[in-house]
């Protein structure tokens, strides 16, 4: 599995990120209270990332995969309907396509891998 995390850490933040799952690039992070997708923005699939582990071995899982392509999401309603305790800690990675075929093939293959895993460990 091709799975590579690469990033520049400043403390608790983390800056100019881009997040790659099998040749899969992502950008990010966004933080998920401030990310809104607005249906008017190109399909795209958006991943949810934590960050666990201390600031100088940090470790991040992909928690979710979302397909976002008809309707307007906004993370901060969606994570507060999850009670999701560590939401703060959720960063979100997005990828936009030109090609809805493609993206839900990589949706369907993304969603696998984290199925598998439950929490799908990735490397920086």
């Amino acid at each position: 599995m091709d799975l590579l995390l690469f990033s520049t850490m400043v403390g608790f933040e983390f800056l100019n990120m881009s997040l790659k799952i099998e040749n899969i690039l992502f950008t990010g992070p966004f933080i998920s209270e401030n990310y809104y997708y607005r249906k008017n923005k190109p399909p795209t699939l958006i991943l949810l990332v934590s960050k666990e582990g201390k600031n100088y071995n940090p470790e991040f899982f992909a928690q979710e995969i979302i397909l976002a392509d008809e309707n307007d999401i906004s993370f901060k309603d969606r994570l507060n309907n999850k009670n999701s305790e560590s939401s703060g800690n959720i960063h979100i990675f997005f990828r936009e396509y030109e090609n809805k075929s493609q993206m839900i093939s990589d949706y369907k293959h993304i969603k696998n891998l984290i199925d598998e895993a439950k929490k799908l460990r990735m490397k920086y």
